[in-house]
């Protein structure tokens, strides 16, 4: 089996064959997703379509996307892969293994050290060595349950014609948060497409700049009564208290409109906004605790390559840790380049790789938990007492520093 892009409509019309039927809740057809591969394939510079194939016959593909990401307060170059898509019929022969193998190299080679995704399985990609990412948040409340606001008045409907103050209200947000993705133009432009075609968005503007914004639609909360309807936010972006609590303040006075509001989020402290805590249907336990928000894991991250990753990565940035050397020992299946112990010293709050130490603290893990503590989605301590993680627990407090380095993320971008 071999790995390569797509060269000709040929095989990306197979591509789309394989794909609609590896996915069925794309609710398309394959004449439908072919002319959307075509448009992607054209207008996205970012991105590439694979297809891996035994001698002429293509058995899968996927896509590769490249973003900008926000972290820790400085971007990097990383990647992303979406609609992994093996054939009916060639299932079970390593194609989805092939191509995952593909997708890491690639990211190396492109200096891309961390690759993101959004599993179909999550077991699946878990044994490739992808931790999971920050838990999302499906709240569900009412709308006055949200402030009112004195800045009413400053929320005005935008249209694609702001999409440049949209554009630049979400990267001032991104460049404030660990996790967030820099959006391409093609990217821009399909978020026109999204609110031109269906849904609203309301902006907080002041000054001839928009500072926060919702993005939400309407839809009925059931098909027997065409009076009752719930707002479904898609976006919520912010930069001030006084952009959140103006846009906070147009939701509460839609309280004669909707009976409740519908928000996806990875804040995972949302609920501390709201009056009424309580998820719609008012469930609650037996210890008394009230239902605020259903939740799951969407993303799940990889280090590719922990030699760089640490060198051309953490090395750009001051490690507040006292002066210590960590013997870390990774386990990596997957990708053979990560399976051995990483000789870590941290002077003067620099880190650097070095060949010998002395007396160093010894820590063993394996790629899936590096991963997910080095982008912020769990805590040291939280991974020894669960056993994923082996160290002394003397130890714990002087290594928190370093492995409990990043914040939690938080992502919208969708691939």
């Amino acid at each position: 089996m071999k790995v390569n892009p797509v060269i000709n409509n040929k095989q990306l019309k197979e591509y789309a064959r394989i794909s609609v039927l590896a996915y069925p809740g794309f609710n398309t057809t394959e004449e439908k997703l072919f002319e959307r591969l075509q448009s992607v394939n054209k207008e996205d510079p970012n991105s590439i379509f694979y297809i891996c194939q035994r001698d002429e016959n293509v058995l899968g593909g996927m896509r590769v996307i490249d973003y900008d990401m926000n972290y820790n307060g400085k971007f990097i170059k990383i990647s992303g892969i979406g609609m992994v898509a093996v054939d009916l019929i060639n299932k079970k022969q390593g194609v989805a293994k092939t191509l995952l193998d593909e997708y890491l190299d690639i990211s190396e080679r492109n200096g891309q050290f961390i690759a993101m995704l959004y599993p179909f399985r999550p077991d699946f990609y878990y044994k490739m060595g992808f931790g999971y990412g920050q838990k999302y948040f499906n709240y569900s409340f009412l709308p006055e349950s949200l402030p009112k606001s004195n800045e009413i008045g400053s929320v005005k409907y935008l249209n694609g014609d702001d999409l440049p103050l949209l554009a630049d209200c979400y990267l001032r947000y991104c460049q404030s948060r660990h996790g967030f993705c820099k959006r391409s133009c093609f990217e821009l432009k399909e978020f026109r497409k999204k609110f031109d075609k269906e849904g609203t968005v309301v902006g907080f503007k002041k000054n001839g700049r928009v500072d926060g914004y919702i993005y939400f639609v309407s839809k009925k909360c059931d098909e027997d009564n065409f009076l009752r309807h719930k707002l479904i936010i898609k976006e919520w972006i912010y930069n001030s208290p006084e952009a959140f609590n103006a846009l906070a303040g147009f939701i509460h006075i839609q309280k004669d409109q909707y009976d409740f509001v519908e928000f996806d989020s990875q804040h995972k402290d949302f609920y501390y906004s709201l009056k009424d805590i309580r998820k719609s249907e008012l469930k609650i336990s037996p210890n008394i605790a009230h239902k605020f928000a259903d939740s799951g894991i969407g993303l799940m991250y990889r280090i590719v390559n922990v030699d760089k990753f640490i060198t051309k990565i953490l090395s750009n940035y001051d490690i507040n840790c006292p002066d210590m050397e960590i013997a870390l020992a990774i386990e990596d299946s997957f990708r053979p380049i990560n399976q051995k112990i990483f000789r870590i010293s941290i002077s003067n709050e620099h880190i650097k790789l070095v060949s010998t130490q002395e007396n160093p603290i010894q820590i063993n893990m394996k790629i899936s938990e590096f991963s997910s503590l080095m982008m912020g989605t769990t805590e040291l301590d939280t991974l020894y007492r669960l056993g994923k993680v082996k160290c002394n627990r003397k130890d714990i407090s002087k290594l928190e520093c370093f492995f409990n380095f990043s914040k939690y993320p938080e992502c919208i971008t969708k691939f």
